[in-house]
């Protein structure tokens, strides 16, 4: 009896140890990553991440995130073609974006970094691809100041922006860094938040109409300094 409660025993610790040896093999580097995913109509996946892996890629932290929605997904020759159900076409489809960015290789072969946001967004390839920054946006900018004190500040030039708004309590708010104007939205990556900030705009007239915190700010472009 007592010899059969060590064998017991021993092949307990044997596996005990070959179970901890398997979990130090499986570890990894791990890195925390946000995922967005967005039709037209709704956002499909917008969730955060942690891939363990010493070389983790944008598809991978995409796919654990569909996975842990339960979000079908498609691949056709290498490139994510399908969200949910919905699946590109000639016209419009799925378009992959780092940090608010257009990317110009795929998910497969993106790394990302801590911190980094991996989306794809259902577009219109015309729109989408013909979207360049417009040369009656670049300059500056600035809004009325409001009667609570409230103004606005945007800056545009070829490689960077700048906007700065203060609020009716006089507290400044300021962004800068690279920039992309796609599908009627600046993208400014944020240098001090290592972070995208989206400000949706139109032009009216002689105007520039952003929105910030759900609020529509008119701003009239700055006469150069000679």
């Amino acid at each position: 009896m007592k010899h059969t409660v060590k064998k017991i025993l021993s092949t307990l610790l044997l596996l005990f140890v070959f179970a901890g040896a398997l979990a130090g093999c499986s570890g990894g580097k791990q890195t925390t990553v946000s995922v967005r995913i967005t039709s037209p109509d709704s956002t499909i996946v917008d969730t955060t991440v942690t891939v363990t892996d010493d070389s983790p890629t944008a598809s991978k932290a995409i796919i654990q995130a569909c996975q842990a929605d339960k979000i079908a997904y498609t691949v056709t020759d290498g490139l994510f073609d399908g969200f949910g159900g919905l699946t590109s076409t000639k016209e419009e489809g799925w378009l992959f974006y780092v940090n608010g960015v257009l990317s110009q290789t795929g998910a497969e072969t993106t790394a990302v970094q801590e911190g980094d946001l991996v989306e794809f967004r259902y577009e219109n390839y015309t729109q989408a691809f013909s979207s360049e920054p417009q040369a009656d946006v670049f300059g500056s900018w600035r809004s009325e100041t409001e009667a609570d004190g409230s103004t606005a500040f945007l800056e545009l030039t070829d490689e960077d922006a700048s906007f700065t708004y203060i609020d009716s309590e006089r507290t400044v708010t300021s962004y800068t860094g690279t920039y992309n104007i796609m599908n009627d939205e600046i993208t400014i990556n944020d240098l001090a938040s290592n972070s995208p900030v989206k400000i949706p705009f139109e032009i009216q007239g002689s105007n520039l109409v952003i929105t910030y915190n759900a609020k529509a700010i008119t701003l009239t472009k700055q006469a150069e300094a000679e």
